[in-house]
């Protein structure tokens, strides 16, 4: 008798898994209505004292990059001149900011500053001339002044998705969401799954996708 060999064995895991990726439940997000992907917020100026600098409304000391673009230029020619003078009320002081002095791009490796400008940028305290440096969350960056008299104003740096206890992100429930999926869900247990989709071209909508997708 001729001995058939054993049939192969069957694989229904995959189209289990191509079931239960179909049934899943479908998040899109556009990039235009997330939250900025990073900001820089002013904490120090020159010519305030902390209290008066506080009071300034959050538009007044916030600078925010787009979704779209993923980067932030800073200097005389791309805020308004409102901006600067109310956080540099003195004109020599507000005249010392650089046309151009730094720029923040959202590269694959992730936040680099560059500097623009001749005075020079500070990142954590050190001077930035020349070589583009890597930035985080949390970073203090002031724009260096021509008297060479101390930072001319000092930001800090955000970025999205930062601890909400840190930051009081909690009342932005975008950034939750993305964080904590299953809550955008309440009958979503921990576990389930979710399919995303991430609608809108720019360097941080890829990386958005590839972080979501793990």
């Amino acid at each position: 008798a001729v001995k058939l060999p054993a049939p192969l064995p069957k694989v229904p895991s995959m189209r289990r898994e191509l079931t239960d990726v179909a049934s899943a439940p479908v998040m899109r997000i556009a990039v235009q209505g997330l939250p900025p992907p990073f900001s820089l917020v002013c904490t120090f100026s020159r010519c305030l004292a902390l209290p008066a600098l506080l009071r300034l409304p959050h538009g007044t000391r916030a600078l925010e990059a787009s979704c779209s673009r993923a980067e932030l230029h800073v200097g005389r020619t791309h805020q308004p001149p409102e901006l600067w003078l109310a956080l540099l009320p003195d004109e020599a002081s507000r005249q010392m900011v650089q046309d151009e002095h730094f720029e923040i791009l959202f590269e694959d490796f992730g936040l680099t500053l560059r500097n623009l400008c001749l005075a020079g940028t500070l990142v954590n305290g050190r001077r930035v001339t020349t070589d583009p440096v890597l930035v985080h969350s949390g970073s203090i960056i002031g724009l260096c002044s021509a008297d060479h008299g101390g930072p001319l104003v000092s930001f800090r740096l955000g970025t999205f998705g930062d601890d909400p206890m840190e930051d009081d992100e909690s009342e932005n429930p975008s950034i939750n969401m993305l964080a904590h999926p299953s809550q955008c869900c309440p009958m979503m247990k921990h576990e389930d799954r979710l399919a995303v989709q991430v609608v809108g071209p720019s360097p941080f909508a890829r990386l958005l996708k590839n972080v979501l997708s793990c």
